[in-house]
């Protein structure tokens, strides 16, 4: 049993949708997608050193993303709750399948939104530290912004799969 607190069951079960809908093997490509070209960017930039202007810009912006990805996450249960009690829905497997990744993947940006907006408060006070250490902090909000953007893309695909399926009954 986890704490109350703990978001580790959501990046779990957001790491579980990296599955082919039809063999139900993971996929490669997702982990590097998601994983490694973050990470890759984000380390380029701290490699580079470009200097993050705005901060406080960026903040703000974040945080109003997050907080209409949360809005988003309240229309997905909504959603859910439909798929399950409408009758009409009943036995559509890969429906309700499809609306659970969606909730996961929806879940998952809000817990990266959410970091990423800590981050850049803490990225605020940057300017006293020493150019290494704000150098791979910039690469690592890079990093963390481009997972964000990356996880909203997956959900926006999955969106596009569930409306799909509903067109298609």
């Amino acid at each position: 049993m986890s704490s109350k607190w703990s978001v580790v069951d959501v990046v779990r079960d957001h790491y579980e949708t990296f599955v082919d809908a039809e063999s139900g093997q993971w996929l490669l490509r997702d982990y590097v997608g998601m994983v490694a070209v973050p990470i890759g960017l984000g380390g380029l930039v701290a490699w580079r050193d470009p200097s993050l202007a705005g901060a406080g810009a960026m903040l703000s912006g974040v945080g109003i993303f997050t907080a209409g990805l949360f809005g988003l996450l309240l229309q997905v249960f909504s959603l859910a709750t439909r798929v399950v009690d409408d009758p009409r829905l009943a036995g559509q497997t890969r429906l309700s399948r499809l609306v659970d990744e969606l909730e996961t993947n929806v879940s998952y940006a809000v817990v990266v939104g959410l970091m990423t907006t800590a981050a850049l408060m803490v990225a605020n006070s940057w300017h006293q530290l020493p150019s290494a250490q704000a150098r791979w902090g910039n690469g690592f909000l890079v990093a963390l912004i481009v997972h964000l953007v990356l996880t909203v893309f997956m959900a926006i695909k999955r969106t596009r799969a569930v409306y799909r399926k509903m067109r298609g009954l």
